[in-house]
């Protein structure tokens, strides 16, 4: 299905669903695992046996950084007077979830702020719409907002956070690991 494209559907009547039940209760699924509380009760809801149910188990996520960090290093990389935005799409940098993560309401934000705190810079990790309003578009081309559409290697993310102020991920639901990971930087988490 295309991304955001599937409110219309009913997953129950869908030809697939029974495939996936069977799959699901089958003894060759041992378990189902969900760092999202939310999920863990979707799943028992939509497919309505005890079989899935006794498998699907919630688990909090537990984040263990890849690079440890001290504080004198994360003050040393924050040490301009500049503050530094960093918004991050999701890993596969779809251009839909630059909405979804909230990326217009960033963009709408940063150029107020622009306006009244010359000593400000956004940092946007994500491919971008093609079919951005004029206002915006113009933003992205600001010397105070840097757009990284690329790879970035691991080390040059983790850069990026521990160089940043500050966290921004409006979106439509909750990434909790990004967030455990921004935290854990030193970076401080801005979500609605």
């Amino acid at each position: 299905f295309p991304v955001t494209k599937t409110a219309h559907i009913q997953l129950k009547e869908h030809k697939i669903f029974p495939l996936i039940k069977a799959m699901l209760e089958s003894p060759q699924c041992r378990g189902i695992l969900t760092h999202v509380k939310s999920t863990e009760d979707s799943v028992k809801e939509l497919f309505g046996s005890d079989i899935v149910d006794r498998k699907v188990q919630f688990l909090p996520t537990a984040y263990l950084p890849r690079v440890s960090i001290s504080e004198s290093e994360i003050d040393s990389l924050r040490s301009s007077d500049e503050v530094r935005f960093f918004f991050n799409n999701s890993w596969h940098q779809y251009t839909t979830n630059f909405y979804l993560r909230g990326g217009i309401s960033i963009l709408e934000a940063f150029s107020n702020l622009l306006r009244s705190n010359k000593n400000v810079r956004l940092i946007l990790r994500s491919r971008l719409p093609k079919e951005l309003e004029e206002k915006f578009a113009s933003l992205l081309k600001h010397p105070q907002v840097e757009v990284l559409e690329g790879f970035l290697a691991p080390e040059e993310y983790l850069q990026l956070l521990r160089s940043s102020h500050y966290f921004l991920l409006p979106a439509a639901r909750l990434h909790a690991v990004s967030m455990l990971e921004a935290m854990y930087y030193g970076a401080v988490p801005t979500i609605s």
